[in-house]
């Protein structure tokens, strides 16, 4: 993506990562291959506290994204269903129009040509035009708008498995969205940071959302978010690259702070700010609110 880690934080990083200090404390560092294995079996995605494997499916901004789990078992299920969709010939079967929302479908995604399980959030229907449907991807979380055209009845074999994507936030940490100054540059570091990777995530607290146009109650996952491999705790080094800023306590439900991480987030972000990084380039956030980027 060509975004690089500043050189300050690559400098703070070996010096944390040796003396084990700041947020490395907070971050699982073994590697050890029997642990390994041990959270592979014993993974229980959504329980607070609880460690899992994951991988990034769909990335929303350098903050907000959607993941599957990363287990053996988890890969079989989606691999079989996807096996078995991919023999159904739904291109001739009749066009299904769905009449509300959370209904699971079968869909043409557009970009690769192939059908996938989708659930509806939205019906976009206006007297005398065309009817477009907003879907979700059930297993990887991307979203699309199509028309009747894309969608068949999806048989009730394909929906015994639970939808396969989880929505999920970097806890204690907010960036920018997409359309807002840096938010590309946000969103393109946490690609590269995550994407293709199989990472730590430790699930601190849960929340609900409903995504804006959407009629749909979503349970979000605020996960902390660790690369075992490069040692990297993604949440931190969103925030000391000047891409992310710390969400007020006020957001934050009390269960869910953990007052040393949380503390340690707090001055990585005045050093960001004092270094005018990124988002801190005025001093301040470039928003009118610091609640506009708390979009979950």
């Amino acid at each position: 993506m060509g975004v690089n880690i500043s050189v300050s934080y690559k400098a703070k990083e070996d010096s944390a990562k040796k003396a084990k200090v700041g947020f490395w404390t907070f971050f699982d560092q073994s590697t050890d291959e029997q642990a390994r294995k041990k959270r592979e079996e014993e993974t229980k995605p959504g329980t607070p506290n609880e460690k899992c494997l994951i991988i990034v499916t769909e990335i929303l901004s350098g903050s907000n994204f959607f993941y599957q789990l990363a287990t053996p078992q988890a890969k079989s299920q989606i691999e079989d269903l996807m096996r078995k969709i991919s023999v159904v010939k739904f291109a001739g079967m009749n066009v299904y129009q769905p009449k509300a929302t959370k209904t699971i479908v079968a869909a043409h995604f557009s970009v690769d040509k192939t059908w996938y399980r989708a659930e509806v959030i939205n019906i976009i229907a206006q007297p005398g035009k065309d009817t477009y449907y907003v879907l979700r991807y059930i297993d990887y979380g991307n979203t699309e708008t199509v028309k009747e055209d894309a969608i068949r009845e999806l048989p009730e074999e394909f929906k015994l498995l639970p939808p396969q994507a989880r929505r999920a936030k970097l806890a204690y940490v907010s960036a920018p969205k997409v359309n807002e100054e840096f938010g590309t540059e946000s969103a393109e570091l946490f690609k590269e940071l995550s994407w293709g990777k199989v990472l730590l995530a430790n699930v601190q607290f849960k929340t609900k959302f409903r995504e804006k146009g959407s009629k749909i109650d979503e349970e979000v996952h605020h996960v902390t978010l660790g690369d075992e491999e490069t040692k990297v705790f993604l949440n931190a080094a969103m925030v000391i690259n000047g891409f992310a800023h710390v969400d007020a306590r006020k957001k934050i439900p009390p269960f869910g702070i953990k007052k040393a991480m949380y503390d340690v987030l707090k001055q990585e972000e005045q050093n960001a700010k004092a270094d005018h990084l990124h988002i801190w380039q005025y001093g301040e956030l470039n928003c009118d609110s610091d609640d506009d980027w708390n979009t979950i």
